[in-house]
């Protein structure tokens, strides 16, 4: 008698093997039994027969036989295949804003080498001059702007272009007011001591005690009061005076062609002095004194002088840049042509930032920041002509004179600090 054998199993609890799980398992592993097998009593599966089991169901039986319950992989959850596309979503927000900071980084780096282009640009003259003038407001400014920008928006990009061009700034105002090189020690028993000193018109008693504290051998004064030139007399034996020195300070303005006899220069020296001509050829004359002392080391050329200021526009106080640079390239010629060493020292009005001044003092020794840091000289009581930190007044030698800075000194009264330096023939 035919008994067929039906291998359809109901797992009431999936996930527990139970007899007919084990059953099964064996019979497959076996390789079942074909129709019309022999052997014992194993269960016999007619060959054409197909046997369905219900859906879902762990084991399915096939025409060969029973069936391992491995079969095809079950689709993937709903659950898995969104974690799988939120995770490639976040991992493409990710290399996008790495992609953002990178083009950011770029850019504020590309930004904040701009200023330095400073140093490549300053020798352009005119509108070039007036911004280094001024390097101190416009620096400030654009960096607190910047500075106010990244507090605002609180990234760092503004911040970092404001520290570049705060940096050029302190890096073009005070690189200048750097110590320097004298050039070697004095001669023994050349040394002369120089002040330059613009008064301001004023002939304040202390005024005048604060150059003779300095106990110079020469001084040369700009904008010469009578008061300052009595009281100097009384510790110099030896003077010469600018045309015009004296003369009382108007406000009422100067006609161009007589702002040189407008200097107010006048040198005081305790060894003879001796005017020489002027030798600049400049088509209203040198803006100062040209005179030879008898130094204890020797002849010594020295140019006294007070150049006009210069402005963008020239007005009733100023000369435009052009006719500054104009005379200071005369000047500077006439000193190439001396035969005896050279002092230059006075109130040149050309700040140490500007172009012209490195052409004016190029060869020649910075005599005010031989082995000490310099400053601002302009000491005026408007806040703003403060803020510029101006070094206007200068001593400068030519490199056969060695040099020993005597620093800045206040000047009561004046809108000038002024200063010294103690020269003389190199020794050796």
């Amino acid at each position: 008698m035919d008994t067929t054998i039906s291998a359809v199993t109901t797992d009431r609890h999936p996930g527990r093997r139970g007899p007919d799980d084990d059953l099964d398992r064996a019979c497959a592993h076996s390789g079942g039994v074909g129709s019309g097998g022999s052997g014992g009593g194993g269960g016999i599966v007619e060959g054409g027969g197909d046997l369905d089991t219900p859906a879902g169901g762990d084991d399915e039986v096939t025409g060969s036989g029973l069936a391992s319950p491995a079969g095809p992989a079950s689709p993937a959850r709903p659950g898995a295949m969104r974690a799988a596309r939120l995770a490639e979503v976040r991992r493409a927000a990710r290399l996008q804003r790495r992609r953002r900071r990178r083009i950011r980084r770029t850019i504020t780096l590309g930004v904040a080498t701009v200023p330095w282009a400073w140093f490549a640009l300053r020798g352009g003259g005119g509108v070039i001059e007036f911004a280094a003038i001024t390097m101190p407001l416009w620096a400030t400014l654009a960096g607190g702007v910047l500075a106010a920008g990244a507090a605002f928006t609180r990234r760092a990009e503004p911040l970092v272009v404001a520290l570049s061009v705060l940096l050029v700034a302190v890096i073009g105002v005070v690189g200048p007011w750097r110590p320097v090189s004298g050039g070697g020690p004095i001669a023994p028993g050349a040394e002369l001591t120089v002040v330059a000193a613009n008064v301001a018109h004023h002939e304040d008693v202390e005024l005048v005690e604060a150059i003779r504290r300095r106990d110079a051998d020469v001084v040369v004064v700009s904008e010469l009061a009578e008061g300052v030139d009595t009281g100097l007399l009384l510790v110099y034996p030896y003077v010469v005076r600018s045309e015009g020195a004296l003369r009382p300070w108007s406000p009422e303005p100067t006609p161009i062609e007589e702002r040189a006899n407008q200097a107010g220069v006048a040198v005081y020296s305790r060894y003879p002095i001796e005017e020489l001509a002027d030798t600049t050829g400049l088509p209203y004359g040198l803006p100062g004194v040209r005179v030879r002392v008898d130094g204890p080391g020797g002849p010594i050329v020295l140019y006294g002088l007070h150049l006009t200021k210069a402005s963008p526009v020239a007005d009733d106080d100023s000369v435009g840049y052009a006719a500054q640079e104009v005379v200071a390239d005369a000047v500077r010629a006439a000193v190439g042509q001396e035969a005896d060493p050279v002092i230059v020292a006075g109130d040149l009005n050309l700040s140490d930032r500007q172009e012209e001044f490195r052409q004016f003092s190029a060869g020649m020794r910075d005599a005010v920041r031989a082995g000490r840091w310099a400053g601002p000289t302009s000491a005026k009581e408007s806040l703003a002509w403060r803020a510029l930190l101006l070094r206007i007044d200068h001593v400068l030698v030519t490199p056969t004179l060695c040099a020993r800075s005597g620093g800045r000194f206040p000047l009561p009264g004046s809108d000038h600090r002024g200063v010294a330096a103690t020269v003389g023939q190199c020794a050796g």
